[in-house]
């Protein structure tokens, strides 16, 4: 079957941006990955801005949730997210407080109402990227930070293709018409195959149990985080976030799985660590 012009957008988009992401993971050590959370959380959180806020102070509203996910990112580099958390909502909340005397009536409704979603955007998409701190400062952290990419890769390029050749019975109609049950377990299969030979290469002081249990939840993290993302971009009738990644579309198209995965998988990791003295 022929490549399609758009498929070989995204090979090549996918290709150099996996090895530069790769390079920054194996010889950036923890500043490079705070910097690439930081990109990512940047480029997310200015892509959500555009769907949600209204015109009325739009760019000031962008500004105020841009500085604060520098905020958040510079704290949990310095590993004080919890003060950052804490100025950054009060920081937020007195902008919208100040702000509010220059509406009435359903122009002060909605300049709540995006209060409340500015908020959930920060947490969404400022503040669950920063997990990917805590992954590497784990024990064993650069190759747990790898692997998790290589995961979540695998289950969108596994769900890709297997949903474009067995495709037919709909995963969520409702908010992703093109997600199919067929692609979801090709996706599922492939983060389960990488996980397994990851370990069989990097990690054989692991039980191999672990890992693929870690595929499981990272695998089931990361297609809630893509039907989230589809959801919203549904409801603000958005077919991209962005088109800054040729044939992938934004940073929330591109990161979207990525961002929910992050906190289940630093979770499992402490888990395991638990669980395991294998984990040192």
């Amino acid at each position: 079957m022929p490549i399609s012009a758009n498929l070989k957008k995204r090979l090549v988009t996918g290709v150099l941006g996996a090895t530069a992401l790769v390079s920054v993971l194996v010889y950036g050590g923890v500043p490079g990955v705070a910097l690439l959370a930081l990109v990512i959380s940047v480029g997310m959180v200015y892509e959500f801005s555009t769907m949600i806020l209204g015109p009325v102070d739009h760019k000031r509203k962008t500004a105020l949730l841009l500085f604060l996910t520098f905020l958040l990112s510079a704290t949990a580099f310095f590993q004080e997210l919890s003060i950052g958390i804490v100025i950054s909502f009060l920081l937020l909340f007195l902008y919208y407080l100040l702000e509010a005397g220059k509406y009435e009536g359903n122009h002060l409704l909605e300049h709540t109402r995006e209060l409340m979603v500015s908020f959930f955007g920060l947490f969404y998409l400022a503040l669950l990227p920063q997990f990917l701190l805590d992954i590497r400062r784990h024990p064993l952290g650069m190759h747990w930070v790898i692997l998790f990419f290589l995961m979540v890769w695998a289950a969108d390029v596994g769900a890709y293709f297997a949903g474009r050749k067995w495709g037919r019975h709909k995963l969520y109609f409702r908010v992703s018409p093109g997600k199919t049950l067929e692609g979801s377990a090709g996706g599922l299969g492939c983060t389960l195959l990488v996980a397994v030979v990851y370990q069989a290469i990097f990690l054989t002081n692991l039980s191999p149990t672990y890992l693929i249990v870690a595929a499981i939840l990272v695998n089931l993290a990361s297609q809630v985080g893509d039907l989230c993302e589809s959801m919203i971009k549904r409801s603000f009738n958005v077919k991209d976030s962005g088109s800054i990644l040729p044939g992938h579309g934004g940073f929330l198209d591109r990161f979207d799985g990525v961002v929910i995965a992050l906190p289940v998988f630093a979770i499992t990791l402490h888990l395991m660590e638990y669980f395991s003295a294998g984990i040192r």
